[in-house]
C-alpha cells in the first residue's frame, strides 16, 4: 500500500509540473447585425458590412477565443472591431498583435487570444482595407497625356497587415512596356495603385545591351534632352516605411 501511495504521489507531481494549457474562454457574443473594422494607423481604411458570412465569422472568432493565462507583454493595439447589435447598440473590441503573428481581442477586463488565421480569412474579404496592399505601378504621362505603362522585372515590395507580419502582394501587368517619346519633356515619377511613396530611385539607360547612363530620375531627363533616341530605361525604386518597404525595378522604352 505504501508503495502504491508513493507511485501516486510521483504521478501527481509529474502532472503538476506539466505546463498548463490556455483556458477555454470565449466572449459569448450575441447575434450580430453587422461589423465595422477601423485600423488605428494610417495603413487601413474603415470597412463595414452586414454580410451574413462575414458576421458569422466574427461571431465564431470571438466565441472561440482562448484565455492566454497571462497577458503577454508589449502587445500592439492595431484596430477597433465594432459589433453592431440588432437593437442598434454597439460593442467595441480592441484588436492587438504581439509582433509574432499572434492576435488578441480586448473588451473591458477580458483579454483573449483569437485565431489569427481565421482573422486573416475574414480580412481577405476586404480587398481595399490595406491602403499599401497594391503593388505600386510606375505609369508615366507621355506626349498628349497618354499613359506610358512600364513593366515590373523584379520586386521585393511588402506591406504590413494587422497581425504585424509583412506580406508580398500579387499583381498583374502588361506583357511588354510602352515607349515614351524622348523628344518630349521628361515626365515626373508617378505611381498608381498604391499609397506607397518611394524613398529613392536609381535609373539605368541601356542601348544595344550597353549601359550608357546611371543616375537619378532628373539626371536621366537631362541625358534624354542631350541624347534623345531609342533606349531601354530601367528604374529601381526603394520604398522605406514602417508599414511597407522593399524595392521594385521597372522598365520602359524610349523612341
Amino acid at each position: 500500500m505504501k508503495r502504491k501511495f508513493i507511485i501516486f504521489l510521483a504521478a501527481a507531481l509529474v502532472i503538476a509540473m506539466l505546463p498548463i494549457p490556455a483556458l477555454a474562454a470565449g466572449f459569448n457574443v450575441p447575434e450580430l447585425a453587422g461589423i465595422t473594422i477601423a485600423g488605428n494607423e494610417a495603413m487601413t481604411r474603415r470597412v463595414s458590412t452586414q454580410n451574413k458570412t462575414a458576421v458569422a465569422m466574427v461571431e465564431n472568432l470571438l466565441n472561440t477565443a482562448a484565455d492566454p493565462g497571462t497577458r503577454p507583454e508589449n502587445t500592439n493595439f492595431v484596430a477597433n472591431l465594432t459589433l453592431e447589435l440588432p437593437s442598434g447598440n454597439t460593442i467595441v473590441y480592441r484588436i492587438h498583435n504581439d509582433g509574432k503573428g499572434n492576435m488578441y481581442a480586448e473588451e473591458g477586463p477580458r483579454f483573449f487570444r483569437i485565431d489569427a488565421a481565421a482573422f486573416e480569412r475574414l480580412m481577405g474579404g476586404f480587398s481595399k482595407f490595406y491602403i499599401y496592399r497594391p503593388m505600386p505601378f510606375l505609369t508615366l504621362k507621355g506626349a498628349g497625356d497618354e499613359a506610358v505603362h512600364t513593366v515590373i522585372t523584379q520586386a521585393t515590395y511588402h506591406f504590413k497587415k494587422l497581425d504585424g507580419r509583412l506580406y508580398t502582394p500579387g499583381f498583374r501587368q502588361p506583357d511588354r512596356p510602352d515607349a515614351l517619346d524622348a523628344s518630349k519633356p521628361w515626365p515626373s515619377l508617378a505611381f498608381t495603385g498604391s499609397a506607397a511613396s518611394p524613398s529613392s530611385a536609381n535609373v539605368r539607360i541601356i542601348s544595344e545591351s550597353q549601359v550608357v547612363f546611371t543616375g537619378s530620375w532628373n539626371q536621366a531627363g537631362e541625358f534624354m534632352r542631350r541624347s534623345p533616341g531609342r533606349y531601354l530605361v530601367e528604374v529601381t525604386v526603394e520604398f522605406s516605411h514602417d508599414l511597407y518597404g522593399g524595392s521594385v525595378t521597372y522598365q520602359f522604352l524610349t523612341r
